[in-house]
């Protein structure tokens, strides 16, 4: 049922509890498909969760103090130049972001940019992670908020409104991409109970 709502190229689906797990897991996807690259780019501005992982990759203000612990993270600006640059130089596995970037005051990118973005991992073999926890499945006009933007990511990760408040998070993500057994698994990433409330909401 989800994949056939899902943009027609993301095939597969993986479940856990909430937005800072699929993050991690999106990462962990980009990188298991990359020969010795393990940076992330990630916008400035951009919030995807309160791991260590996905702290690395966000607006600097929600981690100030666990900074020097972090070294996979690159930022870049809402800039196609600089995001060019960045990627020739850093040789990153993916870039992740938010079509709206709530936790900094919802500012949402322009449609020109993150085609650009889609542009620049195509030419430059960069796994495109959109972070849709806060705009997929009802949040927007379209289920997906790519869709809007005339965009297919290379991997989605969504939350929040898929549980009806229950704690239920996922990624999507092509067929080339795979986790490897026992990679990202969690003892309660598939309640029942989680499930049932998506299942109706």
């Amino acid at each position: 049922m989800l994949i056939e709502l899902s943009p027609q190229s993301l095939t597969k689906v993986n479940f856990c509890l909430h937005g800072s797990l699929v993050n991690e897991g999106a990462m962990k996807l980009a990188i298991n498909n990359c020969d010795d690259r393990h940076k992330i780019l990630y916008l400035e501005d951009g919030f995807h969760g309160r791991s260590f992982a996905t702290m690395g990759v966000s607006w600097k203000a929600t981690a100030e103090q666990y900074q020097p612990y972090f070294n996979h993270g690159v930022e870049v600006k809402k800039d196609l130049a600089d995001i060019e640059v960045k990627m020739i130089k850093e040789q990153p596995a993916a870039i992740i972001l938010e079509l709206v970037q709530g936790n900094c005051g919802f500012k949402i990118l322009s449609k020109s940019l993150v085609q650009g973005i889609r542009e620049l991992c195509d030419q430059n073999n960069v796994v495109m992670i959109v972070d849709e926890i806060q705009t997929a499945f009802g949040c927007v006009k379209e289920m997906f908020m790519s869709d809007l933007y005339e965009v297919e990511p290379d991997i989605i990760t969504f939350g929040k409104s898929i549980g009806g408040g229950f704690p239920l998070a996922g990624l999507l993500y092509k067929e080339k991409f795979s986790f490897k057994p026992g990679q990202h698994s969690f003892t309660f990433a598939h309640s029942p109970i989680s499930f049932t409330a998506g299942k109706v909401f």
